[in-house]
C-alpha cells in the first residue's frame, strides 16, 4: 500500500525526529516541502481528495492513540480488599472460625458453637458484599468516565482544506497529507511541516521541557509537532505524521496509553475547599474512633479477665483465646463503625452523577473538584464578550470622511478613495479562516464562522455591496507580506502586502490605540487632514465616546504606504505614520438572560465583575445593562493601566494591602491585559480582610488568560471561541460560552457540597450512637448491645447505600437563597451539629432504655449476659435500624426546613434505596438468625419498634425550635496547619500505599483515595464546536 505515496509511515516518523536546521536540512534534502507534498500526492492549496482518506488512513494510521487497557473487575476487587481493616476482619474470622470448628470438647454447648459458626460466617459474607459493591462501583466509574472521554473527543474539531474548501473536521479524522489551518491559541492535533506561516510562534516545552517560544516557518525550523501550543501567528501546514505515529502519540505509547499523559503533579497540589474541610474531619473522627476502639478492646479484656482468672480462679485456655478474639473482633467493628468510610463514596457518587447532569447544562468538567468548588464561589470575574453579550457582532455606526452614520451607508456616499482602500483593507487584513456563510433556511441571517469582530467587519464589506472573497483572491494568503498578528499586548492586527513596486500595510485595533498611531486622517471628499493632538482628542470626545457610551465597541482602520522594503522585524517603526481610514462601531447585544443570571448571582451573595479589553465606556454601558453595577452603588471603574498603578507600591512591587484597598469595590476593569486579570484574581484569593475568605471562579478565552485561569480556584474556557490553550489551562468549559451556564454552576456545586454535608449529618448520627453503645455496653454489661455483624450491616452495607440515596438529591432554585459557605468556614453547621446532637440524644435514650429496662415493658427475656440470640438484643438492633432509616430522611434538609418531606419524590433513587433497605432489615430480622444474631419478633414487638423509629419525626421537629446559635460551635485546625501536617501525611501515603499499606490506617486511606476515585481523564484536545445536548430544567 505504501508504493502508491512516496513515503511510508516509518520514513516519515523518522523524518519528524529531526528538529530545528536538522529538520530544515532534511526537508531541502528530500527536495523540500513541494517535493514531499508531491510525493504525498497533495496539493498545496487544495489539500487531498475525500475520496483518499480511507487509503490513507490504512497506509498511515489514524490520528487516534489508543487508550490506557481499563482495571478487571477482578483487579478492582483485589483493590478493594486490601483495605486495613477488612483484613484484619478476615484474619479474626478466620481464627474465630477455626477454633469454633477444630477446638471444642463434648462438653461445649453446641448452640454456642453454631452462635461462633454462623457469626464468623456473617462476617465473611458481609465482606464479600463490602468489596464487591466497592469493586461495582469503580468499574461503574471508570466506564462513566471513559465514556465520557470518547464524548469529548469525538467533539473536538480542527480547520483543514479538503477539495479546495475549508472544512472544520473532527481531529479523529485527520490523515497524513490533509493541509492544516494552523492559528493562535491551537493545540497542535498531529505532526506536520509549514507550508507558509505569518509570525508563527510555538510553545515546545510540553516535547522539550524548554519554555522559550520557537519561530516556525519555511525560513526557520520547519516542523510543528502535535501536541504542542501555538501561541502567535498563523499558517499551514501538511500533515506528516497522526495518532501513535505522532511524536506526541509515541511518547503517551511509552507511558503506557493515552491516560497516561494526565497531570499527575497538578492534580495532587491542587486540592478543592471540600476535600481540605473533608480531610480535617477525617482525621479528627479517625482520632476519636481509634481513641473510642482501643478503650473498648481495654475495658472488655479487663473486665473478662478479672471474672475469669480472679474471681473464678480460671486457668489461660483455648476459650479464653477464642473469648479475646471476639473482643479484638468488637473492637475493630467499633473503629469501623466510627470512621465514615462511605464518605468518598458519596462524594464520588455526587460529583460524578452531577458532572453527567452538567453536561445537559453546557459546563464540561475537566477537574472533577472544581464542580463543587464551585458551589463556594463569592466572587466571578468575567469577560464581556461573548459571555455577557450574544458574540454576534454588527457594525451599526461608522465615522468616514468625517461623517458619523448610524447603520450603513450607501457606497456612492463615500469617496471612492476611501471606499476601496476601506474594503481592501477589512477583507485582507483579518484572518483567512474568517468569513460568512449563508444561513441553513432562507432569510436566515448569514453565519459567523473564525473571529467575530472580523465577521462584523466583513458583514459590512458585503453590506457596502462589495465581496470580500474576490479581494482575497487577488491577495490570496501565501502571497502576503508579513502578518502582525493580534495579540493583548499589540491590541491590534497588522498585514502587509505588495501595492504596484511597493508595500502597503493595513492596520485595525481598538481605536485610541490606532488614532496615536495616525499621523493623518481622511477628511471630507476624501481629503488628507493631518492627525494633531487636537483632531484625534476631537474626534475621541465626539465620536469615540459618544459610541462607547452607548456600548459600542469602536475599531479603526488605517493603512500606510512603503516605496521601498522596510525592516519588518521593526515593527514600533512600521506601524507609525499611519492615515485613518475610518472608525466604526461594533454592536454586541447584552444576552437576554445575563442580567437575571447576575441577579441570581448577587442574590446568593456573589460578587460578579467584568474583567474587558474593551474601553472604559463601553464596558460601563454593559455592566450597567447587565446590572453587574447598579445605580446609587458606590463602586470602582478602572483601566488597567490604573489599577497596576494603584495595587504597587513605590518601588513598583505588587502589595496585598493595596489589593484589599481596591478589589472590595471593583466592579469593572478596563482596557485589561492578562497580566492585570492575573494580579486581580491572585489578589482577590489570598486577601484575609472577608470573613470566610474569597472563592474565585475566572472566565477566559485567550491563550494569555492561561495564567489567570490556573491561579482561580475554578477557571472556565470558552467552548465555542476559546483557544486551546485557555482549554486546557481551565478546570470547566462552557459549551454556549453563556454566562448563565457559570450560574448552573453554581447551582449543581452548591447541591454537591450540600449532598456531601446532607450523607456526613447522616453518617454522623449512626456513627455516634453506635460508637457508644458499643462502648458503654461493654462497660456496663461486658458486651456490645450490637453484635459484629450486625454493626457491619449498619455501617457498611446501609453506609454504602445511603450514599446513594444522598449523593443524588437534584438542585433546586432555594440552593441560589444562602450565601456562600467561603474557603474556611466549617463543614459542619451550627444547625447540623445541632441535628446530629439532638438526633444522637434520641437514638441513645431509646435504646439504652430498650438495653436496662426493655424486658420490663417489651414482654421479652432479660437478652443482658444471656450469651445467645435474643428478642430482647433484637428489638434493640431492629429499633436502632428502623430509627436510622427514619433519620434518613430528616437528614435530606440542612439549614433546618420543617418540611422533610419536600421534594422527595423527585428522587426516585432515594426512595428506591430506602425501601430496599427497610425490606432487606425485615428479612434480617425475621430470617437471620444466628449469622446476625438475631431472633425473629412478633408482630406487637414491631409495633414498638416502628413506635420509637417514627418519634425521631417528632423529635426532628422539636430539635429545630432550640436556636442553632446556642449550640457550640465546632473549630477545626488552621487550614494552614492542615495543609503542612495533615495533607503531607496523606500525601505521603497516597504514593506509598501500594508498598506499606499494612503500616497505614483506614480512615488516612479513605480520604487519600479521594483523588484516585475521582480522577478525570486529561483532556488534551481542543474543543472548538459547541455541543449539541440537551438543556435541563433549571433555566436560570
Amino acid at each position: 500500500m505504501s508504493s502508491d505515496f512516496g513515503f511510508d509511515s516509518a520514513q516519515l516518523k523518522e523524518l519528524m525526529e529531526s528538529r530545528g536546521p536538522d529538520g530544515k536540512r532534511k526537508v531541502e534534502q528530500l527536495g523540500g516541502v513541494g517535493e514531499i507534498c508531491k510525493k504525498l500526492k497533495v496539493s498545496r492549496t487544495d489539500g487531498i481528495s475525500e475520496s483518499e482518506v480511507a487509503l490513507r488512513r490504512k497506509v498511515f494510521g489514524s490520528n487516534v492513540i489508543p487508550p490506557r487497557p481499563a482495571k478487571s473487575f477482578f483487579l478492582l476487587v483485589w483493590e478493594a480488599v486490601q483495605d486495613v481493616t477488612l483484613l484484619i476482619l478476615l484474619a479474626c474470622a478466620t481464627i474465630s472460625l477455626l477454633l469454633t470448628i477444630f477446638v471444642h470438647s463434648d462438653d461445649d454447648d453446641p448452640h454456642a458453637q453454631a452462635a461462633g459458626f454462623y457469626e464468623s460466617i456473617g462476617i465473611f459474607v458481609t465482606v464479600v458484599i463490602v468489596v464487591l459493591v466497592c469493586a461495582l462501583s469503580d468499574l461503574s466509574k471508570e466506564k462513566q468516565f471513559r465514556g465520557l472521554q470518547k464524548r469529548i473527543e469525538g467533539e473536538n474539531k480542527f480547520m483543514i482544506i479538503r477539495d479546495g474548501t475549508l472544512q472544520n473536521i473532527l481531529v479523529n479524522d485527520i490523515v497524513v497529507g490533509d493541509i492544516c489551518q494552523v492559528k493562535y491559541g491551537d493545540l497542535l492535533p498531529a505532526d506536520g511541516i509549514v507550508i507558509q506561516s505569518n509570525d508563527l510562534l510555538v510553545d515546545e516545552s510540553s516535547l522539550t521541557g524548554e519554555s522559550d517560544l520557537v519561530k516556525k516557518g519555511p525560513q526557520h525550523d520547519v516542523m510543528l509537532f502535535s501536541g504542542t501550543n501555538v501561541m502567535e501567528g498563523s499558517g499551514r501546514m501538511v500533515v506528516t505524521g497522526v495518532g501513535v505515529n505522532s511524536q506526541a502519540g509515541i511518547i503517551l505509547m511509552l507511558l503506557g496509553g493515552a491516560q497516561a499523559g494526565e497531570e499527575e503533579e497538578e492534580e495532587e497540589e491542587s486540592r478543592s475547599v471540600l476535600q481540605v474541610k473533608l480531610a480535617t474531619l477525617a482525621v479528627q473522627i479517625g482520632q476519636a474512633g481509634m481513641a473510642i476502639a482501643v478503650l473498648t478492646v481495654l475495658i472488655l479484656i479487663v473486665q473478662n479477665s478479672i471474672e475469669s482468672f480472679w474471681i473464678q480462679g480460671e486457668k489461660l485456655g483455648v476459650e479464653h483465646a477464642e473469648l479475646f478474639l471476639n473482643i479484638i473482633i468488637i473492637g475493630i467493628t467499633v473503629l469501623v463503625v466510627a470512621v465514615p468510610e462511605g464518605l468518598p463514596l458519596a462524594v464520588t457518587l455526587s460529583l460524578a452523577y452531577s458532572v453527567r447532569k452538567m453536561m445537559k447544562d453546557n459546563n464540561l468538567v475537566r477537574h472533577l473538584h472544581a464542580c463543587e468548588t464551585m458551589g463556594n464561589a463569592t466572587a466571578i470575574c468575567s469577560d464581556k464578550t461573548g459571555t455577557l453579550t450574544t458574540n454576534r457582532m454588527t457594525v451599526v455606526q461608522s465615522f468616514i470622511g468625517e461623517i458619523v452614520r448610524k447603520g450603513t451607508p450607501r457606497f456612492s456616499d463615500i469617496p471612492s478613495i476611501i471606499g476601496n482602500t476601506m474594503v481592501e483593507a477589512m477583507s485582507v487584513n483579518s484572518a483567512y479562516t474568517t468569513s460568512l456563510k449563508p444561513g441553513e433556511k432562507p432569510g436566515e441571517l448569514p453565519k459567523q464562522v473564525g473571529n467575530k469582530t472580523e465577521c462584523a467587519l466583513l458583514g459590512f464589506v458585503q453590506d457596502l455591496g462589495k465581496s470580500y472573497e474576490s479581494i482575497r483572491e487577488l491577495y490570496p494568503e501565501e502571497r502576503l507580506v508579513k502578518v502582525y498578528t493580534f495579540n493583548s499586548v499589540r491590541k491590534s492586527m497588522s498585514t502587509v502586502i505588495s501595492k504596484g513596486n511597493g508595500f502597503r500595510i493595513y492596520t485595525k485595533g481598538a481605536s485610541e490605540i490606532i488614532l496615536s498611531k495616525c499621523s493623518s486622517i481622511y477628511g471630507q471628499n476624501g481629503r488628507l487632514v493631518r492627525m494633531s493632538s487636537d483632531v484625534q482628542k476631537r474626534i475621541i470626545r465626539n465620536v469615540v465616546e459618544p459610541m462607547a457610551f452607548e456600548g459600542l465597541r469602536t475599531i479603526s482602520i488605517a493603512f500606510r504606504d512603503f516605496d521601498s522594503r522596510p525592516n519588518w522585524n521593526d515593527e514600533n517603526s512600521v506601524v507609525s505614520n499611519l492615515t485613518c481610514l475610518c472608525i466604526v462601531g461594533i454592536e454586541d447585544p447584552v444576552r437576554p438572560e445575563v442580567p437575571k443570571s447576575i441577579a441570581l448571582c448577587q442574590k446568593a451573595g456573589i460578587t460578579v465583575r467584568m474583567v474587558t479589553g474593551d474601553n472604559i465606556n463601553t464596558a460601563r454601558s454593559i455592566a450597567i445593562k447587565c446590572g453587574i453595577i447598579k445605580e446609587n452603588e458606590e463602586c470602582l471603574i478602572l483601566e488597567g493601566t490604573e489599577f497596576n498603578k494603584k495595587i504597587r507600591d513605590n518601588k513598583g512591587v505588587i502589595q496585598q494591602a493595596l489589593i484589599d484597598q481596591i478589589w472590595p469595590r471593583l466592579r469593572v476593569l478596563a482596557r485589561s491585559s492578562p497580566t492585570d486579570k492575573y494580579n486581580l484574581v491572585k489578589g482577590i484569593i489570598q486577601s484575609n480582610i472577608s470573613d470566610n475568605r474569597e472563592v474565585v471562579a475566572v472566565t477566559g478565552d485567550g491563550t494569555n488568560d492561561g495564567p489567570a485561569l490556573k491561579r482561580a480556584d475554578v477557571g472556565f474556557a470558552m467552548g465555542m471561541t476559546g483557544t486551546d490553550v485557555a482549554k486546557q489551562a481551565s478546570d470547566i468549559i462552557l459549551l454556549d460560552d453563556n454566562f448563565s451556564s457559570m450560574v448552573k454552576a453554581v447551582l449543581w456545586g452548591r447541591n454537591v457540597y450540600d449532598n456531601i454535608c446532607k450523607f456526613l449529618q447522616f453518617q454522623l448520627t449512626v456513627n455516634v450512637v453506635a460508637v457508644i453503645v458499643a462502648f458503654l455496653g461493654a462497660c456496663c454489661v461486658r458486651a456490645s448491645p450490637l453484635g459484629a455483624v450486625q454493626m457491619l450491616w449498619v455501617n457498611l452495607i446501609m453506609d454504602t447505600l445511603g450514599s446513594l440515596a444522598l449523593a443524588t438529591d437534584l438542585p433546586t432554585l432555594d440552593l441560589l437563597e444562602r450565601k456562600p459557605y467561603g474557603r474556611t468556614k466549617s463543614l459542619l453547621s451550627n444547625t447540623m451539629i445541632k441535628s446530629i446532637l439532638g438526633n444522637s440524644i434520641y437514638e441513645l435514650v431509646v435504646m439504652f432504655t430498650f438495653l436496662f429496662f426493655g424486658e420490663k415493658f417489651l414482654e421479652v427475656e432479660n437478652g443482658r449476659g444471656l450469651g445467645k440470640s435474643s428478642q430482647h438484643f433484637t428489638m434493640i438492633f431492629n429499633t436502632f435500624v428502623l430509627m436510622t432509616l427514619c433519620n434518613e430522611i430528616a437528614a435530606r434538609k440542612l439549614h433546618g426546613e420543617r418540611n422533610i418531606f419536600k421534594g422527595l419524590h423527585t428522587n426516585l433513587i432515594f426512595v428506591f434505596i430506602w425501601l430496599a433497605s427497610l425490606i432487606v432489615q425485615v428479612l434480617i430480622v425475621q430470617y437471620g438468625g444466628e449469622m446476625f444474631s438475631t431472633v425473629a419478633l412478633e408482630p406487637h414487638h414491631w409495633l414498638w419498634c416502628v413506635f420509637f423509629a417514627l418519634g425521631i419525626l417528632v423529635w426532628h421537629q422539636i430539635i429545630l425550635t432550640v436556636p442553632s446559635e446556642r449550640v457550640p460551635h465546632v473549630h477545626y485546625w488552621e487550614l494552614e496547619q492542615l495543609n503542612l501536617e495533615v495533607m503531607s501525611m496523606a500525601k505521603k501515603y497516597y504514593f506509598s500505599r501500594y508498598d506499606k499499606r499494612s503500616q497505614r490506617i483506614f480512615w488516612i486511606r479513605g480520604i487519600t483515595r479521594l483523588k484516585a476515585q475521582t480522577r478525570m481523564p486529561y483532556l488534551r484536545a481542543s474543543y472548538t464546536d459547541r455541543y449539541s445536548v440537551q438543556r435541563s430544567v433549571f433555566d436560570v
